[in-house]
């Protein structure tokens, strides 16, 4: 992998769960998400550096063996740094307390949605498989902060529209770790017009990435 990528040599790439933030947030949280999202796209590769992937990894780990207690304690123990000690203590103890939800894992792929000038990594994290065999593709928030309802909806719709190639045949599913619970997708139809509401926000986003890339 690259240790170094080019702001002006390529076109933004975002993951999913910035996306959402960004389109969640209000005027200055935007600014922040991007500028936050710049750093990170200058900054040389290092495996790990992201807050929770050491978490995740275990998470994935002790659910594919069903040694989700001691993968976590392992993974807890490990951390130097006692902030992230702390945050993953506490996940460990939310994923324990939903063992209803410690289904057979299932390996799931990745996808990109590319709307004009900005690339949206989609990668689900569990595959979870259901007594009835269906498999719940499934975006994991691990934030303190409550996701916002648009960020959820938002999720749900590219998961779903982008479900072919994650896991066909899966349902889409949000589990937001700090409050235990397995957000699925309502009745609800979306409204006409959304997918174009969602490319326009991609499109602001990589507007103001540019904007702000210049100026830094």
């Amino acid at each position: 992998m690259p240790t170094r990528r080019r702001l002006g040599g390529s076109t933004p790439r975002v993951s999913l769960m910035s996306f959402v933030e960004y389109i969640s947030a209000g005027s200055s949280g935007r600014l922040d998400c991007i500028r936050r999202q710049i750093v990170a796209y200058e900054t040389p590769y290092k495996p790990g550096a992201a807050f929770y992937q050491d978490f995740t990894d275990a998470l994935i780990a002790g659910r594919r063996a069903e040694t989700d207690e001691l993968s976590l304690q392992r993974c807890v123990r490990n951390q130097s740094v006692p902030a992230r000690k702390s945050h993953y203590d506490d996940l460990r103890r939310h994923w324990l307390a939903m063992p209803t939800i410690h289904l057979p894992f299932v390996p799931l792929d990745r996808a990109l949605w590319e709307p004009p000038g900005l690339v949206v990594g989609i990668s689900p994290e569990l595959g979870l498989q259901k007594p009835d065999g269906v498999t719940l593709v499934t975006k994991l928030w691990l934030k303190d902060k409550e996701p916002a309802p648009e960020a959820i909806r938002a999720m749900h719709w590219l998961l779903t529209h982008h479900m072919e190639s994650l896991h066909p045949g899966g349902q889409a599913a949000v589990l937001d770790f700090r409050r235990e619970q397995l957000l699925l997708p309502t009745r609800r139809p979306y409204k006409k017009g959304y997918e174009s509401w969602l490319v326009s926000e991609a499109t602001g986003l990589a507007k103001l990435w540019n904007s702000l890339a210049k100026s830094a």
